[in-house]
């Protein structure tokens, strides 16, 4: 099956949705690379300085780079979601279009079906409120969609495709004629919230209630039911194995680990690829007119920040950090046969606070520097959630010198049913993959207490 990525550069990084401005690249960078390793032919629709970005300075092996999406610039970038309809519009054979943001560890298993999407919504709250305030609004639906419904029933994009091209034709044309008759409105809009529910209900619900109307099936990659919080499609922890499929929806991208997760991981696979794009950050920004944006004015990140710098050299801590996640990452991902035998120490290069969430519980959230440092130190935070008093009580007891193994929080603790000695395995392995604690190399143990 044909693979396609499609990129419209026009919506700019302001439109990305990534907490961490690099994931705009970053994101795009492993996407591509995790379809290559399972697809020989994958494709990229795109317009020049997408061309420029992703086939000329980053390099990355598509099959092919099309520059098609030049002729949309007349399209105001509050229509981000054009770009991938107009993609659709042009395949001329079977395809599967694949998000930016979507990352696979295995191939899709759909090839000759008519329609595909990754999965189905069905009366999520968020949905029925975009449709809602469009009708307040007063836009027009085209004849061909009815949005009359008791029940609001959607496809999500972060794949797309099949063998009914002629589907896709009439889909396009539906999402012109709806834009064409609300032209005023869309130029108007203001709000971050107005414009996600014009490019959602033109992508999403369009597509489901037109194949409804048609008669034509939809194959989803996920068939069971996928819940409005999409937290099945974040699940880093368990990648490769039990986890073949990643893709941080909406507000995910927002979540620090997130971003964080997905550039460790282009470091560890795709180093080459990692270097490249650190080495071309300020070109790639420049091709958008903006400087590189940093997350480090947050006054807890930029208290850290200096603590770190008084303390440590720059060199020093941004070449152990890629020691420790590359270290880290692989013991996490075989933990269930290596456990027993590694030892820990406490991140030296780790704080943590203590902050109130959303529900107004105070909660121990751990700043640290991100994998993409290099010139200067960029931090992040993660948020423990329930391991919170555990990785306190380590601290406590461990401090940031002395090393300790799963025994010895096992004696410690005196545990000896397996149930909890599962959640404490898992709590190790949580705090490993997120490098709040680290592999200890150096020397033996007897040695180091003394």
């Amino acid at each position: 099956m044909r693979i396609v990525q499609s990129y419209w550069s026009k919506p700019g990084i302001e439109r990305n949705g990534w907490r961490l401005p690099d994931l705009y690249f970053i994101s795009w960078m492993y996407s591509c690379l995790k379809l290559r390793q399972f697809y020989s032919d994958v494709h990229l629709v795109t317009d020049s300085r997408g061309k420029t970005i992703f086939g000329e300075i980053l390099n990355l092996p598509y099959s092919s780079i099309k520059t098609n999406l030049d002729i949309l610039q007349d399209y105001t970038p509050k229509l981000w979601t054009v770009g991938k309809l107009y993609t659709y519009s042009l395949q001329e054979a079977p395809f599967i279009h694949v998000d930016g943001d979507v990352f696979i560890w295995d191939r899709i298993p759909l090839e000759e079906e008519q329609l595909i999407a990754q999965h189905k919504e069905y009366n999520f709250i968020h949905n029925k409120k975009f449709l809602q305030d469009l009708k307040v609004k007063g836009y027009k639906i085209p004849y061909t969609i009815n949005w009359n419904l008791k029940d609001v029933c959607e496809i999500n994009a972060g794949i797309i495709g099949g063998c009914n091209l002629k589907f896709f034709q009439a889909y396009y044309h539906a999402a012109i004629d709806f834009i064409k008759s609300n032209e005023e409105l869309i130029n108007n809009i203001k709000s971050k919230k107005e414009e996600t529910a014009v490019n959602t209900i033109m992508e999403q619900f369009f597509f489901y209630q037109l194949a409804e109307k048609q008669k034509c099936k939809i194959r989803f990659l996920f068939d069971e039911n996928v819940t409005d919080d999409y937290i099945q499609f974040v699940q880093f922890l368990s990648v490769p194995f039990e986890t073949k499929y990643i893709h941080p929806i909406g507000y995910h991208k927002q979540n620090y680990a997130y971003c964080e997760y997905v550039a460790r991981l282009l470091f560890c696979e795709y180093p080459g690829y990692f270097h490249k794009y650190q080495y071309n950050k300020e070109s790639l920004y420049e091709l958008f007119h903006v400087k590189s944006i940093s997350n480090s004015e947050d006054h807890e990140f930029k208290l850290f920040k200096k603590e770190l710098l008084e303390k440590y050299a720059l060199q020093e801590i941004t070449q152990n950090i890629r020691n420790f996640v590359s270290y880290n990452l692989y013991c996490s991902q075989n933990w269930e046969f290596i456990k027993s035998k590694l030892v820990f120490v406490i991140n030296p290069y780790v704080k943590s606070i203590k902050h109130y969430n959303y529900s107004g519980k105070k909660e121990c959230v751990l700043i640290m520097p991100s994998i993409l440092s290099e010139k200067e130190l960029i931090m992040i935070q993660f948020q423990l959630g329930v391991i919170s008093d555990f990785y306190v009580s380590l601290c406590e007891k461990y401090g940031k010198s002395e090393s300790f193994t799963l025994l010895d929080i096992v004696n410690c603790l005196r545990i000896k049913d397996k149930k909890s000695l599962a959640k404490i395995s898992m709590a190790l392995k949580r705090l490993l993959y997120m490098n709040a604690i680290i592999i200890y190399k150096g020397g033996n143990r007897k040695a180091r207490k003394e």
